[in-house]
């Protein structure tokens, strides 16, 4: 399974596939609050929700997208910052 359902639930299996874990790393991530929990059905089946999944999926990618952006913003200013003290100590020189 290389795509994930949009809706429904889903086995801890097809879960772990499509993130390229094993089924005891994303028990872990539920141990730790780290992942949604999953659905507990009376015939003994572990599912996900497959809502839930895609909505911590699309927080992890603005997570990520945040802190690539705090990134950036502090790579910018590291330049700009030596830029600044290049010139002033070739001023100094002059």
């Amino acid at each position: 399974m290389n795509d994930l359902p949009k809706f429904g639930y889903i086995p801890i299996s097809h879960v772990a596939k499509y993130f390229g874990v094993c089924e005891v790393t994303i028990r872990r991530w539920v141990a730790r609050n780290e992942f949604p929990h999953p659905e507990y059905f009376s015939d003994g089946a572990t599912r996900f929700d497959a809502k839930e999944v895609w909505i911590w999926i699309e927080k992890r990618k603005a997570e990520r997208d945040e802190h690539k952006a705090r990134s950036d913003l502090k790579f910018k200013q590291m330049v700009e910052t030596r830029k600044r003290n290049t010139r002033e100590k070739k001023n100094q020189a002059a």
